[in-house]
């Protein structure tokens, strides 16, 4: 029955977030920490977008990753980005640029209050080494290299 397959569903997705931290902890961060630069650097940006990236930001909450906004906020900020709810916001028809800049300024404030946590952050064991190129050897081949060698043979 629905009900049945619904609670299944919801344990799984725990058991899903309860995981990922630890077996997918780069590519959760990778994709939590980008979500969170579009929103907290974004001049404009689409209904779809702010979405998925709110939607990462709400998973970076309930793995106490971020925090600063409840489950509650966020779930209201999917509602406020809306083209409709913009629009009657405003008491207006919103072209579709207009509405891009609006949502990141409604975004703004709200965005400035998470931080995120300390385990969320960078540390030594979880980033690549830095491995630096070899030097290239390059031969003098310019015309000017040329003139210079063959002026201070003669």
């Amino acid at each position: 029955d629905v009900e049945n397959a619904a609670q299944e569903i919801c344990t799984m997705e725990r058991q899903a977030r309860a995981i990922l931290p630890t077996r997918h902890s780069i590519e959760a961060r990778d994709r939590i920490g980008r979500a969170y630069g579009a929103l907290r650097y974004a001049r404009r940006m689409g209904c779809r977008e702010a979405t998925e990236c709110l939607s990462l930001m709400r998973l970076a909450h309930e793995i106490n990753w971020a925090k600063g906004l409840n489950r509650q906020r966020f779930n209201e900020l999917m509602v406020w980005i809306r083209p409709a709810y913009l629009q009657v916001m405003h008491g207006r028809a919103i072209s579709g640029t207009e509405r891009d800049t609006l949502r990141c300024e409604l975004l703004s404030p709200h965005i400035a209050k998470i931080k995120l946590e300390a385990a969320f952050s960078v540390t030594s064991g979880s980033r690549p080494r830095r491995v630096e190129a070899p030097e290239a050897k390059t031969e003098n081949t310019s015309d000017e290299d040329s003139l210079h060698s063959k002026n201070e043979d003669e």
